[in-house]
């Protein structure tokens, strides 16, 4: 009998090593609001350390900053696609640029501002998505500085009302598109 007990507890205590913890999940973006908050990094370049919706202000101590949360989830029922993602940094020293991973892939960015002496933001437009869910992350690939090991900055997953499915978006577009042409024809006629 002990040794039955035996088994099992070394059989609960490798599950609990591989179970992460709790504060180590994923923060949810909702298909149909979006969502927008702040990330946290340390300890120079690498994957962030933490999310929130409240800024991580500079001028507080940085070891009470909130750690945990290391990534976004968003679950589509269809194809569908996130008109918008913006990420920034408008903190202190400007030179930290980062990399937005979907399902651990680096995206490119639609539009960015970097450089020396300016302040990083990107932005990814019409982000399409295949049923079921995926993982956002980033990851911070330079700092302002030799001696800059962390940070924070800005993200928003911006729906604008919905996440369209991409049929429909495809739909929608060729209709407009159509729309436009009658109505320049009329003008003409």
């Amino acid at each position: 009998m002990l040794r039955a007990t035996g088994i099992r507890g070394c059989v609960l205590a490798i599950v609990l090593a591989t179970v992460p913890p709790a504060w180590a999940g994923a923060v949810t973006i909702n298909p149909m609001t979006g969502w927008q908050g702040y990330f946290l990094w340390e300890n120079g370049v690498g994957l962030i350390d933490g999310i929130s919706e409240e800024p991580y202000y500079h001028e507080v101590d940085h070891d009470t900053w909130p750690r945990g949360d290391t990534e976004w989830s968003i679950a589509v029922a269809e194809d569908a696609v996130i008109p918008r993602i913006e990420v920034w940094d408008n903190y202190d020293v400007p030179g930290d640029i980062y990399d937005l991973l979907l399902d651990g892939v680096v995206m490119p960015a639609s539009s960015t501002v970097d450089g020396p002496g300016t302040y990083f933001y990107w932005q990814y437009d019409n982000v399409p998505l295949t049923e079921g869910t995926h993982v956002f992350t980033i990851n911070v690939t330079a700092t302002g500085g030799k001696y800059i090991h962390y940070g924070s900055g800005h993200i928003d997953f911006d729906m604008t009302g919905s996440a369209i499915p991409a049929p429909a978006a495809i739909l929608l577009g060729a209709l407009g598109t159509s729309l436009v042409g009658r109505l320049r024809a009329r003008r003409t006629l």
